[in-house]
Parts: structure tokens; C-alpha cells; sequence
């Protein structure tokens, strides 16, 4: 998600000094093992909205000191990417379906 700060674009998790973090709705970063469900749902529907980006640091080219924090956001960010992987290919084979029953009916 591209959401502008100023100049700074702001990520959904991410991780800076040594530990992950979350965005919130009112658009503040709060350390992931703060987490609640609304946190959660908030990010979910930005992840399935198709006005949004969604971004996320990579754990592999960031390190996580803290373990639990490591833990936590491991697991969101490949529960995320599975989605955003779905969802790509979910909208893609619904374009390609409606594109041909569109051009079977316009003939």
C-alpha cells in the first residue's frame, strides 16, 4: 500500500531496527507483537482491494533480533503473499473468463 506520509511511502509490515511492524488505520506503525484482530481485518481488506498496493519488507534481505516478532511477521508475510499470489491469479482467470464470454455475446 502506497500511503503517503509527507514524502515517505508507508508499508503495511515492516522492519526496521531489528523488529517488525504494522500499519495501522490511522496510519501509525505499531510494533507487530501489538497486533489485534481489527489490526489484522484492516490489513486483510487492504490486501483484497484492488484500488491498493500492498508492500511489505522482505525477511529475507531484513533481519528480525527480536524472536518474537520474527516469528509473528514470518508468518503474516507468507499468509500475505499467498493471498496477493491468489488474488492476482484469481482476477486474472475472472478478466480472461469474462473477456471471452464478452466477446462470444457482442458477435
Amino acid at each position: 500500500m502506497h500511503m503517503m506520509r509527507g514524502e515517505e511511502i508507508m508499508k503495511c509490515l515492516e522492519i526496521r531496527n531489528g523488529k517488525g511492524f504494522f500499519l495501522q488505520r490511522n496510519g501509525e506503525m505499531r510494533p507487530i507483537d501489538e497486533m489485534r484482530k481489527e489490526d489484522l481485518l484492516y490489513l486483510l481488506d487492504l490486501a483484497t482491494s484492488d484500488d491498493e498496493d500492498f508492500e511489505m519488507d522482505d525477511i529475507q534481505k531484513k533481519r528480525i533480533d527480536n524472536q518474537a516478532h520474527q516469528i509473528i511477521y514470518s508468518n503474516l508475510s507468507d499468509k500475505f503473499e499467498e493471498l496477493l499470489t491468489n488474488k492476482k491469479r484469481f482476477l486474472d482467470e475472472s478478466e480472461n473468463l469474462y473477456k471471452e464470454a464478452l466477446q462470444k455475446y457482442q458477435m
